[in-house]
């Protein structure tokens, strides 16, 4: 399976469309793994903080690592996160963290943005923040 920078790239550089699933629930993430299987295209799936507390990623991620070994191209992003630790703690599982700060005024999200990258580019050089 390619890494998901090289595949959106490619997906660019085609003026192809990479479809992303949020999945609050495991009947939705079924129907997607499903799509994937019948049209063998890969995909992104994502977990919003909200549905984090209920499907949670550690869950997700051990399903789409299954998908993956049976040959199924599936990617995890971790969608509209704010929790810092969560971040880093999910920064080894997904292939794509997407950090919302924009409650905070934009300094402090700046300086945060900052800092949070430099610290999960040395845990994982291979995600897409």
């Amino acid at each position: 399976m390619l890494p998901l920078k090289e595949l959106l790239t490619n997906y660019f550089l085609s003026h192809q469309a990479l479809p992303a699933f949020n999945i609050d629930s495991f009947e939705i993430y079924q129907a997607v793994e499903a799509a994937v299987v019948n049209t063998k295209l890969p995909c992104i799936v994502q977990l919003s903080q909200s549905a984090d507390k209920f499907v949670t990623a550690e869950k997700l991620y051990l399903l789409v690592k299954k998908a993956n070994l049976e040959g199924l191209p599936i990617y995890l992003n971790l969608d509209h996160q704010s929790n810092v630790d969560r971040l880093r703690a999910m920064s080894q599982l997904f292939d794509m963290l997407h950090f919302d700060s924009s409650k905070e005024d934009f300094s402090k999200s700046l300086a945060v943005t900052a800092d949070l990258i430099s610290s999960l580019k040395k845990l994982n050089p291979a995600l897409l923040i």
